[in-house]
Protein backbone atom coordinates (compact mmCIF):
# COMPACT_ATOMS: atom_id res chain seq x y z
CA UNK A 1 0.00 0.00 0.00
CA UNK A 2 1.11 3.27 -1.14
CA UNK A 3 1.66 5.86 1.68
CA UNK A 4 -1.02 7.81 0.26
CA UNK A 5 -3.47 5.33 -0.80
CA UNK A 6 -6.96 4.60 1.05
CA UNK A 7 -7.53 0.52 0.84
CA UNK A 8 -11.01 -1.25 1.73
CA UNK A 9 -9.57 -2.55 4.86
CA UNK A 10 -8.35 0.91 6.46
CA UNK A 11 -11.96 2.35 5.49
CA UNK A 12 -13.63 -0.99 7.38
CA UNK A 13 -10.93 -0.11 10.44
CA UNK A 14 -12.26 3.40 10.74
CA UNK A 15 -15.48 2.62 11.16
CA UNK A 16 -15.44 -0.31 13.64
CA UNK A 17 -12.48 1.09 15.41
CA UNK A 18 -9.93 4.25 14.74
CA UNK A 19 -7.00 2.82 16.62
CA UNK A 20 -6.98 -0.21 14.16
CA UNK A 21 -7.15 2.31 11.16
CA UNK A 22 -4.26 4.63 12.93
CA UNK A 23 -2.46 1.06 13.44
CA UNK A 24 -3.15 0.02 9.72
CA UNK A 25 -2.07 4.09 8.43
CA UNK A 26 1.07 3.50 9.87
CA UNK A 27 2.37 0.35 8.67
CA UNK A 28 1.88 -1.97 11.75
CA UNK A 29 1.11 -5.13 9.95
CA UNK A 30 -0.54 -7.74 11.66
CA UNK A 31 1.13 -11.54 12.17
CA UNK A 32 -1.90 -13.66 11.63
CA UNK A 33 -5.74 -13.25 10.85
CA UNK A 34 -8.27 -14.69 13.40
CA UNK A 35 -9.70 -18.12 13.11
CA UNK A 36 -13.01 -16.39 12.10
CA UNK A 37 -11.63 -14.33 9.72
CA UNK A 38 -9.94 -17.02 8.20
CA UNK A 39 -13.10 -19.38 8.07
CA UNK A 40 -14.94 -16.33 6.88
CA UNK A 41 -12.22 -16.18 3.58
CA UNK A 42 -12.78 -19.71 2.71
CA UNK A 43 -16.15 -19.86 2.77
CA UNK A 44 -16.23 -16.15 0.82
CA UNK A 45 -13.65 -18.23 -1.59
CA UNK A 46 -16.23 -21.19 -2.17
CA UNK A 47 -19.36 -19.03 -2.75
CA UNK A 48 -16.98 -17.19 -5.30
CA UNK A 49 -16.27 -20.75 -6.71
CA UNK A 50 -20.19 -21.59 -6.69
CA UNK A 51 -20.64 -18.12 -8.55
CA UNK A 52 -18.41 -19.25 -11.77
CA UNK A 53 -15.47 -16.72 -10.23
CA UNK A 54 -12.81 -18.82 -11.33
CA UNK A 55 -9.60 -18.22 -8.00
CA UNK A 56 -7.44 -15.63 -9.28
CA UNK A 57 -4.08 -14.46 -7.84
CA UNK A 58 -3.27 -10.34 -6.66
CA UNK A 59 -1.71 -10.05 -10.07
CA UNK A 60 -4.46 -11.53 -12.17
CA UNK A 61 -7.02 -8.87 -10.94
CA UNK A 62 -8.28 -6.23 -13.22
CA UNK A 63 -7.15 -2.63 -12.04
CA UNK A 64 -9.69 -0.36 -13.46
CA UNK A 65 -8.79 3.39 -13.34
CA UNK A 66 -11.13 4.36 -16.19
CA UNK A 67 -13.91 3.47 -18.24
CA UNK A 68 -14.00 5.11 -21.44
CA UNK A 69 -13.14 2.02 -23.18
CA UNK A 70 -15.22 -1.12 -20.82
CA UNK A 71 -17.76 -3.00 -22.96
CA UNK A 72 -18.51 -5.94 -21.31
CA UNK A 73 -21.78 -6.95 -19.64
CA UNK A 74 -19.63 -8.34 -16.85
CA UNK A 75 -16.30 -7.96 -15.50
CA UNK A 76 -14.60 -10.25 -12.84
CA UNK A 77 -12.78 -9.80 -9.91
CA UNK A 78 -11.46 -6.25 -10.35
CA UNK A 79 -9.63 -3.63 -8.37
CA UNK A 80 -10.78 -0.61 -8.90
CA UNK A 81 -8.48 2.96 -8.85
CA UNK A 82 -10.13 5.97 -8.22
CA UNK A 83 -7.85 9.07 -6.66
CA UNK A 84 -6.23 8.16 -3.86
CA UNK A 85 -9.27 4.96 -3.49
CA UNK A 86 -9.00 1.03 -4.06
CA UNK A 87 -11.46 -1.75 -3.51
CA UNK A 88 -11.59 -4.88 -4.57
CA UNK A 89 -14.93 -5.88 -6.41
CA UNK A 90 -16.21 -9.46 -7.31
CA UNK A 91 -18.08 -8.30 -10.38
CA UNK A 92 -19.02 -5.23 -11.90
CA UNK A 93 -22.45 -5.56 -13.71
CA UNK A 94 -23.85 -2.89 -16.75
CA UNK A 95 -27.07 -1.93 -15.60
CA UNK A 96 -29.80 -0.80 -18.28
CA UNK A 97 -32.67 0.09 -16.05
CA UNK A 98 -32.17 3.80 -16.13
CA UNK A 99 -32.37 4.30 -19.88
CA UNK A 100 -29.56 6.08 -21.98
CA UNK A 101 -25.74 4.68 -21.42
CA UNK A 102 -24.92 2.07 -19.29
CA UNK A 103 -23.30 2.30 -16.50
CA UNK A 104 -21.63 -0.21 -13.48
CA UNK A 105 -23.18 -1.75 -10.59
CA UNK A 106 -20.81 -3.69 -8.00
CA UNK A 107 -21.57 -7.17 -6.43
CA UNK A 108 -20.12 -8.39 -3.73
CA UNK A 109 -19.85 -12.12 -2.35
CA UNK A 110 -19.43 -12.67 0.54
CA UNK A 111 -18.59 -15.58 3.28
CA UNK A 112 -21.98 -15.66 5.94
CA UNK A 113 -25.81 -16.07 5.46
CA UNK A 114 -26.63 -12.65 7.01
CA UNK A 115 -25.02 -9.41 5.76
CA UNK A 116 -22.99 -7.38 8.48
CA UNK A 117 -22.61 -4.08 8.22
CA UNK A 118 -18.79 -4.08 6.78
CA UNK A 119 -20.73 -6.21 3.95
CA UNK A 120 -22.65 -2.75 3.38
CA UNK A 121 -20.27 -0.63 3.41
CA UNK A 122 -17.74 -2.48 1.00
CA UNK A 123 -20.43 -2.72 -1.67
CA UNK A 124 -20.99 1.24 -1.03
CA UNK A 125 -17.04 2.10 -1.16
CA UNK A 126 -16.73 0.12 -4.54
CA UNK A 127 -19.64 1.54 -6.17
CA UNK A 128 -18.58 5.15 -4.71
CA UNK A 129 -15.11 4.77 -6.44
CA UNK A 130 -17.20 3.47 -9.59
CA UNK A 131 -19.35 6.79 -9.78
CA UNK A 132 -15.87 8.93 -9.47
CA UNK A 133 -14.76 6.99 -12.33
CA UNK A 134 -18.23 6.56 -14.25
CA UNK A 135 -19.75 9.84 -12.92
CA UNK A 136 -22.42 8.17 -12.15
CA UNK A 137 -23.19 6.89 -8.66
CA UNK A 138 -25.36 3.14 -8.95
CA UNK A 139 -28.23 3.80 -7.06
CA UNK A 140 -27.97 0.07 -5.51
CA UNK A 141 -25.41 -2.87 -5.82
CA UNK A 142 -26.02 -6.43 -4.81
CA UNK A 143 -24.59 -8.78 -2.40
CA UNK A 144 -25.03 -12.72 -2.78
CA UNK A 145 -24.81 -14.12 0.53
CA UNK A 146 -23.47 -18.12 1.58
CA UNK A 147 -27.15 -19.45 0.43
CA UNK A 148 -26.56 -18.16 -2.87
CA UNK A 149 -29.30 -15.71 -2.38
CA UNK A 150 -29.13 -11.70 -3.76
CA UNK A 151 -30.11 -9.00 -1.88
CA UNK A 152 -30.30 -5.78 -3.66
CA UNK A 153 -28.70 -3.32 -1.27
CA UNK A 154 -30.16 1.10 -1.20
CA UNK A 155 -26.74 2.78 -1.11
CA UNK A 156 -27.70 6.51 -1.87
CA UNK A 157 -27.73 6.96 2.14
CA UNK A 158 -24.44 5.16 2.22
CA UNK A 159 -22.35 7.62 0.72
CA UNK A 160 -22.59 10.15 3.14
CA UNK A 161 -21.05 8.12 5.72
CA UNK A 162 -18.18 7.29 3.07
CA UNK A 163 -17.58 11.03 2.59
CA UNK A 164 -17.68 11.40 6.21
CA UNK A 165 -14.89 8.15 6.73
CA UNK A 166 -12.89 9.52 3.77
CA UNK A 167 -12.28 12.62 4.83
CA UNK A 168 -10.97 12.37 8.12
CA UNK A 169 -8.54 9.45 7.23
CA UNK A 170 -7.27 12.02 4.55
CA UNK A 171 -6.52 14.51 7.21
CA UNK A 172 -4.79 12.00 8.75
CA UNK A 173 -2.39 11.07 6.08
CA UNK A 174 -2.07 14.73 5.22
CA UNK A 175 -0.92 15.36 8.64
CA UNK A 176 0.59 11.97 10.45
CA UNK A 177 0.89 12.06 13.87
CA UNK A 178 2.78 10.00 15.91
CA UNK A 179 0.39 9.76 18.03
CA UNK A 180 -2.23 6.41 17.79
CA UNK A 181 -5.86 6.58 18.89
CA UNK A 182 -6.81 5.59 22.13
CA UNK A 183 -7.66 2.09 23.05
CA UNK A 184 -11.52 1.67 23.00
CA UNK A 185 -12.44 -2.24 23.54
CA UNK A 186 -16.06 -2.95 21.79
CA UNK A 187 -17.53 -6.16 20.25
CA UNK A 188 -15.59 -6.26 17.48
CA UNK A 189 -12.14 -6.85 19.56
CA UNK A 190 -12.53 -10.46 19.63
CA UNK A 191 -12.26 -10.55 15.72
CA UNK A 192 -9.31 -8.53 15.72
CA UNK A 193 -5.77 -9.71 15.23
CA UNK A 194 -4.68 -6.15 17.47
CA UNK A 195 -6.81 -7.64 20.40
CA UNK A 196 -4.04 -9.07 22.76
CA UNK A 197 -1.83 -5.63 22.55
CA UNK A 198 -4.65 -3.55 22.62
CA UNK A 199 -6.19 -5.34 25.89
CA UNK A 200 -3.00 -5.70 27.56
CA UNK A 201 -2.85 -1.93 27.21
CA UNK A 202 -6.79 -1.47 28.78
CA UNK A 203 -5.67 -3.64 31.62
CA UNK A 204 -2.59 -1.80 32.30
CA UNK A 205 -4.47 2.08 32.65
CA UNK A 206 -7.49 0.09 34.20
CA UNK A 207 -9.75 1.61 31.32
CA UNK A 208 -13.55 1.97 31.18
CA UNK A 209 -14.03 0.00 27.84
CA UNK A 210 -13.17 -3.41 30.18
CA UNK A 211 -16.46 -3.28 31.61
CA UNK A 212 -19.00 -4.87 30.06
CA UNK A 213 -21.86 -3.02 28.41
CA UNK A 214 -19.71 -0.28 28.89
CA UNK A 215 -20.47 1.30 24.92
CA UNK A 216 -17.86 3.54 23.02
CA UNK A 217 -20.50 6.70 23.93
CA UNK A 218 -21.10 6.29 27.52
CA UNK A 219 -17.36 6.27 27.96
CA UNK A 220 -16.58 9.07 25.90
CA UNK A 221 -19.06 10.80 28.19
CA UNK A 222 -17.85 9.55 31.25
CA UNK A 223 -14.11 10.48 29.88
CA UNK A 224 -15.38 14.33 29.46
CA UNK A 225 -16.01 14.46 33.01
CA UNK A 226 -12.69 13.31 33.87
CA UNK A 227 -13.60 9.32 34.60
CA UNK A 228 -10.72 7.65 32.76
CA UNK A 229 -10.32 4.34 35.15
CA UNK A 230 -12.87 1.35 36.48
CA UNK A 231 -11.60 2.56 40.32
CA UNK A 232 -12.43 6.16 39.25
CA UNK A 233 -16.00 5.22 37.88
CA UNK A 234 -16.51 2.75 41.45
CA UNK A 235 -16.35 5.93 43.42
CA UNK A 236 -19.41 7.59 42.09
CA UNK A 237 -21.84 4.76 42.96
CA UNK A 238 -24.18 6.51 45.44
CA UNK A 239 -27.02 3.89 46.86
CA UNK A 240 -30.34 5.16 46.51
CA UNK A 241 -32.75 5.22 49.50
CA UNK A 242 -36.48 3.54 48.98
CA UNK A 243 -39.10 5.37 50.90
CA UNK A 244 -41.49 2.33 49.73
CA UNK A 245 -40.70 -1.13 48.86
CA UNK A 246 -40.16 -1.45 44.92
CA UNK A 247 -43.34 -3.79 43.27
CA UNK A 248 -42.03 -5.33 40.46
CA UNK A 249 -39.81 -2.79 39.86
CA UNK A 250 -37.14 -3.89 37.30
CA UNK A 251 -33.42 -4.04 38.30
CA UNK A 252 -31.32 -1.39 36.60
CA UNK A 253 -27.96 -2.36 35.44
CA UNK A 254 -25.86 0.48 36.83
CA UNK A 255 -22.32 0.74 35.47
CA UNK A 256 -20.82 2.74 38.87
CA UNK A 257 -21.63 -0.63 40.72
CA UNK A 258 -20.48 -2.98 38.48
CA UNK A 259 -16.80 -0.93 38.98
CA UNK A 260 -17.74 -1.00 42.79
CA UNK A 261 -17.81 -4.82 42.50
CA UNK A 262 -14.96 -5.19 40.71
CA UNK A 263 -12.80 -2.60 43.19
CA UNK A 264 -14.24 -4.05 46.34
CA UNK A 265 -14.12 -7.90 45.13
CA UNK A 266 -17.87 -8.37 46.54
CA UNK A 267 -20.73 -9.36 44.18
CA UNK A 268 -24.25 -6.97 45.37
CA UNK A 269 -27.07 -7.96 44.25
CA UNK A 270 -30.21 -5.68 43.05
CA UNK A 271 -33.13 -7.66 44.58
CA UNK A 272 -32.54 -11.33 46.53
CA UNK A 273 -34.51 -13.45 43.80
CA UNK A 274 -37.47 -15.31 45.89
CA UNK A 275 -37.82 -18.70 43.80
CA UNK A 276 -40.99 -21.40 44.74
CA UNK A 277 -39.78 -24.80 43.86
CA UNK A 278 -42.17 -27.30 42.49
CA UNK A 279 -42.02 -30.62 42.86
CA UNK A 280 -40.76 -30.49 38.75
CA UNK A 281 -38.87 -28.23 37.25
CA UNK A 282 -37.94 -28.00 33.77
CA UNK A 283 -34.46 -26.61 32.95
CA UNK A 284 -34.30 -25.83 28.52
CA UNK A 285 -31.13 -25.50 26.73
CA UNK A 286 -31.07 -24.56 22.62
CA UNK A 287 -27.91 -24.75 20.84
CA UNK A 288 -27.93 -23.09 17.03
CA UNK A 289 -26.28 -21.35 14.37
CA UNK A 290 -26.77 -17.83 14.59
CA UNK A 291 -25.31 -17.22 11.18
CA UNK A 292 -28.48 -19.02 9.43
CA UNK A 293 -31.18 -18.04 11.91
CA UNK A 294 -31.33 -22.00 12.68
CA UNK A 295 -31.84 -24.41 15.61
CA UNK A 296 -30.48 -27.60 15.70
CA UNK A 297 -30.53 -29.16 19.30
CA UNK A 298 -33.04 -28.66 21.82
CA UNK A 299 -31.78 -30.27 25.68
CA UNK A 300 -34.68 -30.64 28.34
CA UNK A 301 -33.99 -31.99 32.25
CA UNK A 302 -36.85 -32.97 33.98
CA UNK A 303 -36.54 -32.70 37.60
CA UNK A 304 -38.36 -34.83 39.65
CA UNK A 305 -38.30 -35.01 43.48
CA UNK A 306 -35.98 -37.72 43.62
CA UNK A 307 -35.40 -38.45 39.85
CA UNK A 308 -33.86 -36.61 36.32
CA UNK A 309 -34.66 -37.49 33.26
CA UNK A 310 -32.78 -35.90 29.91
CA UNK A 311 -33.84 -35.79 26.66
CA UNK A 312 -32.81 -34.32 23.76
CA UNK A 313 -34.37 -33.47 20.54
CA UNK A 314 -31.55 -33.38 17.24
CA UNK A 315 -32.73 -31.56 13.74
CA UNK A 316 -30.54 -32.62 11.34
CA UNK A 317 -32.50 -30.54 8.32
CA UNK A 318 -33.77 -27.00 8.54
CA UNK A 319 -37.22 -28.60 7.45
CA UNK A 320 -36.98 -30.59 11.15
CA UNK A 321 -36.77 -27.51 13.28
CA UNK A 322 -40.39 -27.32 13.58
CA UNK A 323 -40.86 -31.10 14.31
CA UNK A 324 -38.53 -30.84 17.21
CA UNK A 325 -40.58 -27.69 18.79
CA UNK A 326 -43.50 -29.48 18.92
CA UNK A 327 -41.89 -32.54 20.30
CA UNK A 328 -41.08 -30.46 23.21
CA UNK A 329 -44.19 -28.49 23.49
CA UNK A 330 -46.03 -31.48 24.02
CA UNK A 331 -43.38 -32.99 26.46
CA UNK A 332 -43.58 -29.52 28.72
CA UNK A 333 -47.87 -28.97 28.45
CA UNK A 334 -47.44 -32.81 29.65
CA UNK A 335 -46.13 -30.47 33.39
CA UNK A 336 -48.51 -27.69 33.10
CA UNK A 337 -47.44 -26.65 36.78
CA UNK A 338 -43.44 -27.07 36.59
CA UNK A 339 -41.72 -23.71 35.49
CA UNK A 340 -39.01 -23.70 32.94
CA UNK A 341 -35.61 -22.47 34.07
CA UNK A 342 -33.28 -21.33 31.01
CA UNK A 343 -30.44 -19.03 30.86
CA UNK A 344 -30.18 -15.79 29.09
CA UNK A 345 -32.25 -14.98 26.10
CA UNK A 346 -31.48 -16.92 23.16
CA UNK A 347 -33.92 -19.62 24.71
CA UNK A 348 -37.15 -17.05 24.92
CA UNK A 349 -36.09 -15.67 21.30
CA UNK A 350 -36.41 -19.14 19.59
CA UNK A 351 -39.64 -19.85 21.73
CA UNK A 352 -40.50 -16.35 20.49
CA UNK A 353 -39.90 -17.31 16.95
CA UNK A 354 -41.45 -20.80 16.68
CA UNK A 355 -44.63 -18.99 18.04
CA UNK A 356 -44.48 -17.00 15.48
Amino acid sequence: MSQHTITAEVVVAFALCHRKAHLLLQGTAPKTASELANLLDQRRFANQIRQGLLPLSPEDKININTFGTLTDERILHTLIQADDIEVYCDILAQDHTEGGTPFYKPTRIIGTYKIEREDVLLLALAAYALGTLQRHFPTTGTIICFAGKKHEVQLKKHYEQLKILLTTIRKWLSTPSPDIAPVMLNEHCPHCYYEQSCRAIAETKNDLTLLHRMSLRVARSYQKKGIFTIEQLSFLFRPRRRKKPAVNRPAIHRLELQALAIRSHKIYVHIIPSIERQSTELFLDIEGIPDQDSYYLIGLLICHDTTEEFLSYWANTSSEEEHIWLQLVEKVNSFPKAPIYHYGSYESRYASKMIK
